[in-house]
């Protein structure tokens, strides 16, 4: 089997590892502090199970995702997209049900939507800064021995993406997730 056959796979592959781990990492080791860790009662203390429940939560975020891969059966495409919307569609209808009848949904509310949304805004910027060095910057100047420019264009999107971080966690992250 060669590996270059398979390339392109491999390397989706481990971006989508890379974010999984960093999310889970954002969640479970440097985010202990934040009030949002604690809204499952007890779970904290078994970050195994934390670590599963932010997997699956991310594997169900990127079930809309499959429509980008061209080779995948429609109707595969339909049945992700499918088993995507269910639960969002039952969230949607509880919510319009009288608080007497409304089934409890602090779980999601309280921990999904907040902690995972989040750590989803805190990856943003740095998201694009680390995207913007591989895919201009690197093929660009790097690539074209102009090392002294790619190092200065470096530092100036380290900086901006650290701004960006500080103004949106500052001025936006407060207003989304109080």
């Amino acid at each position: 089997m060669k590996i270059t056959k398979y390339k392109k796979q491999l390397i989706i592959a481990l971006h989508l590892l890379f974010w999984f781990v960093s999310i889970n990492a954002w969640s479970v080791v440097f985010n202990p502090g934040v009030e949002s860790v604690s809204f499952i009662k007890g779970l904290q203390d078994y970050w195994p199970y934390l670590v599963l429940a932010n997997g699956l939560f991310y594997l169900y975020c990127l079930l809309p995702f499959i429509w980008l891969s061209p080779k995948t059966w429609k109707w595969v495409k339909i049945l992700l997209s499918v088993a995507f919307l269910i639960p969002l569609l039952y969230i949607v209808y509880q919510y319009h049900q009288p608080p007497a009848k409304r089934a409890d949904l602090s779980l999601f509310t309280d921990y999904f939507i907040a902690n995972f949304g989040y750590t989803v805004v805190f990856h943003l910027t740095i998201v694009a800064a680390v995207y913007f060095n591989l895919k201009v910057l690197i093929i660009r100047l790097l690539n074209r021995n102009k090392f002294g420019l790619y190092l200065l264009s470096f530092v100036a999107l380290t900086c901006i993406a650290a701004v960006l971080n500080f103004v949106l966690f500052d001025y936006v992250i407060d207003q989304a997730f109080p």
